[in-house]
């Protein structure tokens, strides 16, 4: 679980470091929320992991693959296929926001490729299936816990993105 969440969160830096354009400014307020949200969402997983309580009564850090069942495994392929479309949507989104000349230009989003053409934010969805997948690993509370907040998170960040696409006259 420590090792989904590492990748996971070593991707999302990637990511902020190298494939992100931004649209505007964030503000402080938000930024400081999403720092102290990933910091103890990542301190409490550790403390679950390290303290060994999960579904299995074992040491959650050792999972022998021979101990894994079905909602792991599915879990796991959840989890890689989030990650991978959340990373792909991110990356499309990014190179059609690359304008010349150092300028920003917006594509409409049924241009853009990818799932952009049915869903407002494909990269957001992806990203809630990775956190479902992971929380079927732990299946604890607080995993549960996590992939609730970060779907009505990224709901409103959806809803909102949405707005700002209809504005722009992109949808």
């Amino acid at each position: 679980l420590l090792c989904l969440w590492s990748m996971h969160y070593f991707k999302r830096l990637g990511e902020v470091m190298l494939v992100h354009v931004y649209s505007g400014e964030m503000p402080l307020v938000t930024t400081a929320s999403m720092v102290a949200m990933y910091s103890f969402v990542g301190y409490a997983l550790s403390t679950v992991a390290l303290l060994g309580h999960n579904h299995k009564g074992a040491n959650s850090l050792v999972l022998p693959f021979s101990k894994l069942d079905i909602a792991d495994a599915f879990g796991l392929i959840l989890w890689l296929v989030g990650t991978v479309g959340n990373l792909t949507h991110h990356i499309i989104m990014s190179s059609a926001r690359r304008g010349r000349g150092g300028t920003k230009e917006y594509v409409a989003l049924s241009k853009l490729g990818g799932l952009f053409g049915t869903l407002t934010c494909p990269h957001y969805c992806f990203e809630v299936m990775a956190w479902f997948g992971y929380a079927l690993v732990g299946r604890t509370v607080l995993h549960y816990t996590t992939v609730t907040f970060f779907s009505v998170y990224l709901g409103g960040r959806a809803r909102r993105t949405r707005q700002w696409y209809a504005e722009r006259k992109l949808l």
